[in-house]
Parts: structure tokens; C-alpha cells; sequence
């Protein structure tokens, strides 16, 4: 008997680096797009949009990058970037207009689904 296959379309979250860990992760966004109404599934999807996995945001939290401290990041999903200085030259590489001394950011706060879904992302 063949597997059955949702397929449904999910807005995108993309990453520069696929690195996710078992449980609770969290990935921080510049600015306020990503405070959404939770529970919220998304597209776990790469860089230039190919999809990876579905994700289930669970909480967003809406911070102003000077009030960050390394312990905010501890579920961060990318290791790298788990203290505020690693994260500061990652979003101003992403985001050229991020300036950390006045500019919020969203903490978004996911799982990666075990559902097996065929992604469709929303252009």
C-alpha cells in the first residue's frame, strides 16, 4: 500500500544554513515579519527557496537587538550563532539596512514536522 502524502502550500522561512536540532529551535529575524499568530506552519526552506522541511512555529517574541543577551540565543539553530556578536555580522550580512544599536528583531521560536508532506511554498 502506497504511503499517503499531504500536500499543502506554507509561506516560507528561509535559512542560509540547514543546521536544525532535535526539539525547540529558534531563528532571529530582523524587523516584525515573522510575529505571527502562532501555532503557524511554514516552509522550512533554503536560501534560494527549495523546500527542506515543514517547521511549526510555536511563539514569536519581539525584542530590540540591543536588549539581546547570549542566553536569549541558547536554542539558536545554527551553533555559530549562538552569542550576540556571531549574530549581529549574520543578520547585517543578510539584512544590509539591520543597524543593532536601534533595530528590533523577532525571535521565532519552531519545530521541524515528522508529518510527511510534499511542499508546496507560496511564491
Amino acid at each position: 500500500m502506497k504511503e499517503e502524502v499531504n500536500i499543502v502550500k506554507f509561506p516560507t522561512l528561509k535559512f542560509e544554513n540547514l543546521t536544525f536540532k532535535e526539539g525547540l529551535n529558534l531563528t532571529v529575524r530582523y524587523g516584525d515579519k515573522w510575529l505571527v499568530n502562532t501555532p503557524y506552519m511554514v516552509a522550512i526552506c533554503d536560501k534560494e527557496g527549495e523546500p527542506y522541511r515543514v517547521g511549526f512555529i510555536e511563539k514569536t517574541i519581539s525584542k530590540p537587538f540591543r536588549g539581546l543577551v547570549d542566553e536569549d540565543l541558547e536554542l539558536e539553530h545554527d551553533p555559530s550563532l549562538r552569542n550576540t556578536d556571531s549574530l549581529r555580522l549574520a543578520l547585517n550580512g543578510i539584512y544590509p539596512e539591520f543597524k543593532s544599536y536601534k533595530d528590533r528583531v523577532a525571535l521565532v521560536y519552531f519545530r521541524l514536522c515528522q508529518n510527511n508532506y510534499l511542499i508546496e511554498v507560496e511564491k
